[in-house]
């Protein structure tokens, strides 16, 4: 996995442990995949969900209520 993927990635789940109250920041999970997660930006946590858009015109909505496992729950492509 690319370096910036992982750095992007780690960054999305440190700012999901903070808005579910889990500071200092500790990696508790990690999500990969390429498709849905095509160069993230960004994250917005709106209760038990992550959005990521990404700079390839994607979007991803990730499913944080259990941040030991972070699945994707649906992408969208070309926006």
């Amino acid at each position: 996995m690319e370096r910036a993927l992982v750095s992007t990635i780690v960054s999305i789940l440190a700012l999901a442990a903070v808005a579910f109250g889990r500071e200092p920041f500790v990696l508790v999970g990690l999500v990969h995949d390429d498709e849905a997660l095509n160069r993230p930006h960004d994250v917005e946590v709106q209760g038990r969900l992550a959005f990521v858009p990404g700079k390839g015109g994607s979007l991803a909505i990730i499913d944080v209520s259990d941040v030991t496992r972070p699945r994707v729950l649906s992408s969208l492509v070309g926006l």
